[in-house]
Order: C-alpha cells, then sequence, then structure tokens
C-alpha cells in the first residue's frame, strides 16, 4: 500500500475564535473570528495561534498577540487591537506594551526589538554562542486612535 504525505500538515480549518461570556447569566458572543487556513490569513507575518492578553478597564476592547506559526516555537508576530462592541479592529505586526487611553480614545504601544539573552543551558531556539534572541518592547512610544 502506496501512503503519500500531504503538502501541508496541517488542516485546512485553522480557525481562531474569541468569545465574550457574561458570567451572570452564562451566555456567550463571538467577539472575533479568523480563518488562518492558506490563502485566507489576512494578518502578515502571522500564522499561529491567537491569545487574548488584554483586556482594557471599560471591557470593550481586547488585545490579541497573535505567533508567526503553529506547532514551533514561534515568536509574536504581531497584536490585535478588538473593538468587542463594534468588532472593528487594528493588526499591528511586532509590536507591544500597549496602553489604553479611553479618555482620548487612544492606545499607546512600542515596537518589538530584538535583544540577545543568554539560554542558561543549551537547548532549542539557543544560537551557537548559548544565546538566544527574544524580542521586547523598546523605544519610542506611538498613539493610534483605537478603532
Amino acid at each position: 500500500m502506496l501512503k503519500t504525505k500531504p503538502s501541508n500538515p496541517y488542516p485546512d480549518n485553522l480557525t481562531n475564535h474569541v468569545y465574550r461570556v457574561n458570567l451572570d447569566n452564562l451566555k456567550s458572543e463571538e467577539s472575533w473570528v479568523h480563518d488562518m487556513s492558506p490563502n485566507k490569513n489576512k494578518y502578515k507575518g502571522a500564522g499561529g495561534a491567537t491569545t487574548a492578553n488584554k483586556v482594557s478597564p471599560d471591557n470593550n476592547f481586547l488585545v490579541l498577540s497573535m505567533d508567526d506559526c503553529f506547532a514551533c516555537e514561534g515568536a509574536e508576530a504581531g497584536l490585535i487591537i478588538i473593538n468587542i462592541q463594534t468588532k472593528t479592529e487594528k493588526y499591528f505586526p511586532k509590536i507591544g506594551n500597549v496602553q489604553f487611553n479611553l479618555q482620548d480614545n487612544a492606545f499607546t504601544y512600542q515596537k518589538l526589538t530584538p535583544f540577545k539573552e543568554p539560554c542558561g543551558e543549551p537547548g532549542p531556539g539557543c544560537n551557537p554562542d548559548n544565546t538566544r534572541t527574544v524580542y521586547k518592547p523598546f523605544g519610542q512610544v506611538y498613539t493610534e486612535k483605537l478603532p
């Protein structure tokens, strides 16, 4: 019997969903959905798992962190700022340190900059000089309007 290996080892239905759950009545509402399937990903340089990492103080805006790949030791590819009420969004590759300024309907951020840090022990992700490259927010603070 001859078996062939698929050209893409991942299924064609890679979809990320974010739901908002009201804990008072246990009702849920889909806040965001994105099809990560090949040729359908709208976020340049991102193609991995998505994690919610910050919510605005008024609970109306959500910051999602998107990795650059599935099933690998990927780096954060970008952040998505979502208006949960209107479902509008803004995507920014390689940013961090998001701070909300709800009074001005804005948020601030810094671009991610590569830094080398010691690995401690040699292993995956370590360079030959026993360091690894990590990305951290650094430098100028930018301001954008919220979506």
